[in-house]
């Protein structure tokens, strides 16, 4: 989110609103009320609706291994509902304050295998080594884009 603080951490804390101590399963991130929330990555939209203490909020899947959440969304993005495509970047709602909160903020999660981790330690995949054949297909293409946009540049 563009412009937010982290408000609340992964974590034990006392809970804000109902007073004792208990483990914080998201990160937190204070921002103006309406400030657009973008997808952390490419996946499927597999909740989007009220959420009981999480207010509005949105699941995503991203493949076999990780999922995320969004939650106290003022409201979802336009075309935004269970089975929508989203990729990463796209804006899929807005900050609010829905459900049990103390003011306008997104509680992030980041789900790892079925279990909910602290996404600020996650460590992700770099991404998929090509090896042999495909790297050189790879370098071809590469090579290829490289020249036509100097030609561009030089035109």
């Amino acid at each position: 989110i563009n412009g937010a603080r982290l408000s609340s951490p992964f974590g034990m804390r006392k809970h804000p609103i109902l007073g004792y101590n208990k483990k914080h399963l998201g990160t937190d991130f204070a921002a103006p009320e309406g400030t657009p929330i973008i997808a952390s990555g490419t996946g499927t939209i597999t909740r989007a609706k009220w959420c009981g203490g999480g207010g509005n909020c949105i699941k995503i899947k991203h493949n076999s291994t990780y999922e995320t959440i969004y939650a106290h969304l003022k409201n979802f993005a336009k075309g935004i509902k269970v089975g929508k495509k989203v990729k990463q970047g796209q804006i899929i709602g807005y900050v609010g304050s829905t459900g049990m909160s103390t003011g306008p903020h997104l509680h992030y999660e980041v789900i790892v295998n079925g279990k909910k981790v602290n996404s600020q330690k996650l460590k992700l995949p770099s991404g998929k080594i090509l090896k042999d054949e495909e790297r050189n297909l790879f370098e071809i293409h590469r090579i290829k884009t490289d020249v036509l946009i100097a030609e561009l540049i030089a035109k």
